[in-house]
């Protein structure tokens, strides 16, 4: 028995959204295991990232089209951005400092503004 459950009762039967959660989750973990074991070359990591960043892209059309999601559309096509941001680092296409502020920008408009505005019982704006 889940002790969230009003988050349980959402996602119970929602294997769609869990691909996803999947994807960004394998990514984490090749990203924890680059900055764990200081590789210099993090092209690997480039890689997993642009695989992430497609797979994103299809979530974003798919949520906008077929689920009807103005959320989910709007966070896929965010982590869409931030991720193909991290294969173009990996390669030295850009730089470290963009994707930081790419970061920085994002945390309040796809994290913080949803979430409180949640959990102050309004609507999303999108």
């Amino acid at each position: 028995m889940c002790c969230y459950r009003g988050i349980c009762d959402v996602f119970q039967n929602d294997a769609f959204t869990a691909g996803l959660l999947f994807a960004h989750g394998l990514l984490y973990c090749v990203v924890a295991y680059a900055l764990l074991a200081g590789l210099t070359d993090l092209r690997s990591m480039g890689n997993v990232s642009l695989t992430v960043a497609i797979i994103s892209l299809i979530y974003t059309l798919l949520y906008y089209h077929v689920k009807g999601s103005n959320y989910f559309t709007l966070a896929c096509a965010g982590y869409t951005v931030l991720t193909l941001e991290v294969w173009l680092n990996a390669y030295g296409k850009l730089s470290a400092k963009l994707l930081a502020w790419s970061l920085i920008i994002w945390v309040p408009v796809g994290l913080y503004i949803p979430a409180f505005l949640l959990l102050s019982g309004k609507p999303l704006p999108f």
